[in-house]
């Protein structure tokens, strides 16, 4: 959910005139998350062009894994080190069935005019939380993949991931407007 409230923070406040385009998709990842906890925690969204999907097979984020990112785990822990607090997590997750684990708790950023066709499609830039210390933690609240998997997970927030991703989309100086962009957000229900 705080990935959530920075993608609202750092794109449907930042352009609320549809410069950007803003898909949410709500996959049940933990306890609690189901179709009415991402309908609440949806409603932050509402008035905003934010289109918002409820996944309940997790058919996405498992295509994703699939199709985007089949290699993501196996890459990620080849990069870590092995004392890293998260090796023995991302190794067990490698263990499990491939194309098992859905992809969630990541956004992806486009440039116009992509279309998921017969597979999903690979992201320009994108950030995949790992761990998370807590919403109140000054600044770093989390670890992430940022764009590749071939170098360890970086300390950081989402407000500087979805930012800084942002800023890279839009050349320096430019107006909103004249751009357009799409993120997807692949989130836990509440």
């Amino acid at each position: 959910m705080y990935g959530a409230r920075a993608v609202l923070i750092q794109v449907a406040e930042a352009f609320p005139d549809g410069a950007v385009s803003v898909h949410v998709v709500w996959l049940p990842m933990v306890p609690g998350d189901d179709a009415e906890a991402a309908r609440a925690t949806g409603s932050m969204y509402v008035g905003r062009r934010v289109h918002q999907y409820y996944d309940e097979h997790k058919v996405v984020g498992l295509a994703y894994s699939k199709d985007a990112f089949p290699n993501r785990l196996r890459e990620a822990v080849a990069a870590m080190p092995k004392d890293h607090p998260l090796y023995a997590d991302l190794s067990g997750w490698m263990e499990d069935t491939p194309g098992a684990m859905p992809l969630w708790d990541a956004v992806l950023f486009y440039p116009p005019g992509v279309e998921w066709v017969d597979r999903a499609p690979k992201p320009t830039l994108w950030s995949k939380q790992v761990g998370f210390f807590g919403a109140n933690a000054d600044e770093v609240t989390g670890v992430f993949f940022r764009n590749d998997c071939q170098h360890p997970p970086v300390d950081s927030d989402w407000n500087c991931e979805v930012g800084q991703a942002m800023r890279q989309l839009l050349p320096t100086g430019a107006r909103p407007e004249w751009h357009e962009a799409k993120a997807l957000l692949t989130d836990e229900g509440a």
